[in-house]
């Protein structure tokens, strides 16, 4: 009984915490005191961020130090430009709305000289002079405690008695097992024969290759959702896609006759009332290094919202995941910025599409059920092995080796899809860029000038 008074008493305790924050976070946000909640509309829907709710976003973001920016040294990458911290613990009121969201998200910045000729070559007929390179990454880590088991385990691990120093070290100055995607640009920093400054795009790269902690790298190069490559020796836009494969009534049935369809959190339309679903066979499955036939693939449904429930109706269609690649003129692009386009616009615009579009594709491209489906249960448990054995020991992975013994590849895709899936990836550090454009400090962080 006394156990029991005690929860309730915590349980008041915290309640009343929440309330009386929720009055003094109200005082400080003033006109903008709906600002949890937008924001909470922001991270668990895939709509972007509408700044035009918020009246003071200096104030909202940077002034009460949601938003903090620190000078640090040592982190993911050597000679870090620093980190930014979203602290949303800081006020019980955003803690309770945002479920303890607490990120940061590491810069890494590096300013190089241009070596490579025909960059070089293109800037002289330009008339820019005076060009380097300069290298920002963003790389998102959500809050320790927040983490899956797997980081839970590496918490206790001894890392004295761990011989690999660099992977060793990242764990120890990081505390997480996995990072998040990160936004990766190369943008060139020169003047033009006026002596303006002149920022042209080299290389703009949405979300990493692994956006689940486990996804298999393409031979010599990274998925992302977008990619625009202009450093190379054949500049390319990359961008992920969506496309539909058949209407066909007979197609459908044989996708879903026998499958188990899951939900994909981030694909409902609210304008067209349409939804995507996976569809896995639900069928016994051996575990053969090749030919699983796990996944059967992705059907569209229709549904009709009322005010008591969500039906969902016909299958209208199945999908495929894929990527467009079309070659570009470097010349070309960089003109365009010449002449006054805005870079900075360019990729405020390409951030916020991310949120509507970037995840659902994801979601589908590298789906744990089609991973294991292209190559198979054994393979993909010596590829977590591979990867975690320096940081895990042998009987931390039994979980996933006994599915395979089982046969049971449908256990290990749902395994692989909780070792890193978050359906918010992205999300703040996108917000935080945003931020920093529309307030005129992306510039001071492209040319190291940022102020603490």
């Amino acid at each position: 009984m006394k156990f029991i008074e005690s929860i309730n008493e915590r349980i008041k305790k915290t309640n009343d915490l929440i309330k009386s924050d929720v009055i003094m976070t109200d005082e400080l946000l003033g006109p903008d005191k709906n600002l949890p909640y937008v924001l909470k509309s922001f991270i668990y829907s895939n709509e972007k961020f509408d700044f035009s709710l918020i009246n003071d976003v200096e104030k909202c973001f940077f002034e009460i130090e949601l938003f903090k920016f620190i000078k640090e040294e040592h982190g993911i990458e050597k000679n870090l430009f620093g980190r930014w911290d979203f602290r949303t613990s800081l006020y019980h009121n955003f803690n309770y709305h945002l479920m303890g969201l607490d990120y940061r998200i590491e810069v890494s910045r590096k300013e190089a000289e241009i070596k490579n000729d025909s960059i070089l070559n293109d800037l002289k007929q330009l008339g820019l002079k005076d060009a380097v390179v300069i290298d920002l990454e963003f790389f998102e880590f959500p809050q320790w405690d927040k983490q899956f088991d797997i980081s839970r385990k590496i918490r206790k691990i001894d890392f004295s008695q761990i011989n690999h120093t660099e992977l060793r070290d990242y764990f120890k100055d990081n505390f997480l097992h996995v990072e998040k995607e990160k936004i990766h640009l190369k943008i060139i920093k020169c003047n033009n024969i006026n002596g303006k400054k002149i920022y042209l795009p080299l290389y703009v790269g949405l979300g990493t290759n692994e956006p689940f902690g486990l996804a298999i790298k393409k031979e010599g190069d990274k998925s992302r959702w977008y990619k625009l490559s202009l450093d190379s020796d054949v500049p390319y836009i990359e961008k992920g896609k969506i496309k539909t494969l058949s209407h066909d009534n007979n197609t459908i049935d044989n996708i879903l006759s026998d499958s188990i369809l899951i939900e994909n959190d981030n694909s409902w339309n609210q304008e067209s009332k349409t939804m995507i679903m996976t569809a896995i066979n639900k069928n016994h499955q051996n575990t053969e290094e090749g030919n699983n036939n796990l996944l059967k693939g992705y059907v569209k449904f229709n549904y009709k919202a009322t005010s008591n429930e969500i039906v969902i109706e016909k299958p209208v269609s199945s999908l495929e995941p894929y990527y467009d690649k079309t070659n570009v003129e470097r010349m070309d692009i960089w003109k365009e910025y010449i002449n006054g386009k805005s870079l900075f616009s360019e990729i405020n615009e390409l951030l916020q599409k991310s949120q509507e579009k970037y995840e659902i594709f994801f979601e589908l491209f590298n789906c744990p059920y089609k991973i294991i489906s292209e190559i198979g249960t054994r393979k993909v448990v010596e590829l977590i092995g591979r990867k975690y054995n320096k940081i895990l020991k042998v009987q931390d992975l039994q979980m996933l080796p006994n599915c395979v013994k089982h046969g049971n590849i449908n256990t290990v895709a749902g395994d692989l899809y909780m070792l890193g899936v978050d359906s918010n990836r992205n999300r703040v550090s996108s917000l935080l860029i945003q931020l920093l454009i529309l307030t005129d400090r992306f510039e001071q962080h492209l040319d190291g000038n940022f102020k603490v």
